[in-house]
């Protein structure tokens, strides 16, 4: 699942383009370019896919706006949930039709309530786990790290998002 800015410059308008990255660096194209980067990319973070919706693997257009509200629900649903021992779905097997859920020792979210009802799990084939535990707060982490530095681009920047199966 990918998050892009997109960027177009006129080269007659003398308008420019900024690439981030650890050395970002501005230039002035010499023909009219589009430039799209991807700044953003959650493997196995379904809580996101499933807030930006089904899309069938199609680009499709996200609003300033939007990151806006996502980077909100993330923050509420982490100042939600509490971390306790508990334990963690780790996978499953199936034997003789019957699914049998493999669990380890870990950390759980004690009060899932928020997570649940802001930003629920997904559940699908390579879809990443159902639990509310720290491998979903891991990935709300990187979620505000992704959005902070993707609302910290210039206005005139657009936005995609994409899922990638």
């Amino acid at each position: 699942m990918y998050l892009r800015r997109n960027q177009y410059a006129n080269p007659e308008l003398e308008e420019t383009l900024t690439v981030s990255g650890s050395i970002p660096f501005t230039f002035q194209p010499k023909v009219p370019t589009e430039l799209k980067e991807t700044i953003g990319y959650w493997s196995k973070v379904n809580q996101i896919h499933a807030w930006f919706g089904e899309n069938d693997c199609r680009e499709y257009d996200v609003e300033r706006q939007q990151l806006d509200f996502l980077l909100e629900d993330v923050r509420m649903v982490l100042s939600a949930s509490k971390l306790v021992p508990g334990w963690v779905s780790v996978g499953h097997t199936v034997v003789h039709g019957k699914r049998i859920d493999t669990t380890e020792f870990g950390k759980v979210i004690e009060d899932a309530t928020m997570a649940k009802r802001l930003l629920p799990r997904a559940s699908g084939c390579f879809f990443g786990g159902e639990g509310y535990d720290e491998d979903y707060v891991s990935g709300l982490e990187k979620t505000v790290t992704i959005l902070k530095a993707a609302l910290a681009s210039l206005d005139d920047v657009g936005f995609t998002y994409q899922s990638s199966w």
